[in-house]
C-alpha cells in the first residue's frame, strides 16, 4: 500500500497518487454511507510521512471547503 501513498515529496505526484485513491476506494460500498462520507473516512490511508504530518497537525473540522461548495450548489440550483 504504501508505493500507493503521498508523502508530499517534491518527486511525487499529489494528482496521480489522488486518482489511484479514488479508483480503489469508490469500489467501497456501505449501506446507508453516502460516497463523500466513505472517502473522508479513507482518506488518511492516502497520505504518509509529510503529508500525514500535516493533516493530523490541522484543527479538528477545518476541512469544509468540498461540503460548504456542495451546499452551495444545491441551493442555488433549488427550483420548485
Amino acid at each position: 500500500m504504501e508505493k500507493d501513498q503521498y508523502g508530499g515529496r517534491p518527486m511525487e505526484n499529489p494528482i496521480s497518487a489522488f486518482h489511484n485513491f479514488l479508483v480503489k476506494w469508490d469500489t467501497i460500498k456501505l449501506n446507508g454511507a453516502s460516497a463523500d462520507a466513505i472517502r473522508l473516512r479513507l482518506f488518511p490511508f492516502l497520505l504518509k510521512d509529510r503529508a500525514s504530518d500535516w493533516l493530523f497537525n490541522e484543527e479538528p473540522n477545518s476541512f469544509t471547503t468540498l461540503v460548504t461548495a456542495k451546499l452551495r450548489a444545491k441551493i442555488t440550483s433549488f427550483a420548485q
